[in-house]
């Protein structure tokens, strides 16, 4: 699968969470991704004079919801469920629920830990044959 077959079907496939999805779609998605607010915002600091304005965070919002299918997708190919992506979050949950500063610099350093684990089991190969999350991505 190709740059531009990738970016299709996460397109294609923005709010479908089962099934499983490929290496190669889940990486030129996060390309795709990580370029496309690159390039926002530098049109946000020459439009408007900050790097948060509109046009990267409207680009954010909008690509939220398909990033998290095709990783979604990309941990049942690893035969792991969807759930692990929480995993970076549940630290700073209970941030939030406990307000402590010791707390919140552990809280950080679990969700780096998290999101490099979560990370990991991005790059890891799919599972071959089925799976119980469906056939093999083709």
């Amino acid at each position: 699968m190709g740059f531009a077959d990738a970016v299709a079907t996460c397109f294609r496939k923005f709010a479908a969470f089962g099934g499983r999805g490929e290496r190669a779609e889940f990486w030129y998605w996060v390309v795709f991704y990580l370029l496309a607010i690159f390039v926002l915002t530098i049109v946000d600091i020459i439009v408007v004079g900050v790097s948060t304005g509109p046009f990267s965070t409207f680009a954010t919002a909008a690509l939220l919801l398909p990033t998290v299918a095709a990783m979604s997708r990309r941990l049942h190919d690893t035969d792991r469920t969807a759930w692990w992506i929480l995993l970076p979050a549940a630290p700073l949950i209970i941030v939030i629920l406990i307000a402590s500063p010791i707390l919140a610099v552990l809280a950080v350093a679990a969700a780096l830990v998290g999101f490099v684990i979560l990370l990991m089991m991005a790059s890891a190969p799919g599972t071959a044959g089925p799976n119980r999350f469906g056939p093999e991505p083709t």
